[in-house]
């Protein structure tokens, strides 16, 4: 999906603007890791321990490279411009999985015919 790749790349620019080199360390921003991370700064977290906690174990950066990525620019207005394709995404994801069901048992019909 266009929009959502488009959504992930104005996160990237964002976190790049606030001085957040989260990608350098992640592999998917959009990925499980990445958006809990995403989430807990919105949410006001500041400690780079703490964010880089969040990230899954399988990861293969360490707690401390993660932690290392960041000095972080917490500026209200950037913030602001980090939450818009944060919550957009969020949007674009619930819309998936509204689908994701009646498509799987669509297509298990059209098996079973």
């Amino acid at each position: 999906m266009a929009e959502a790749r488009s959504t992930i790349q104005r996160m990237q620019k964002a976190l790049i603007e606030m001085n957040i080199q989260l990608s350098t360390v992640l592999s998917d921003l959009s990925g499980v890791s990445g958006m809990a991370i995403l989430r807990a700064i919105l949410e006001g977290e500041r400690d780079p321990q703490q964010l880089a906690a969040l990230a899954d174990p399988g990861v293969k950066a360490t707690p401390e490279d993660i932690a290392k990525s960041w000095p972080g620019n917490w500026r209200a207005e950037l913030l602001f411009v980090l939450r818009q394709p944060v919550e957009l995404y969020g949007v674009y994801q619930k819309k998936i999985a509204a689908w994701d069901l009646p498509l799987r048992q669509h297509l298990e019909s059209l098996g079973a015919s």
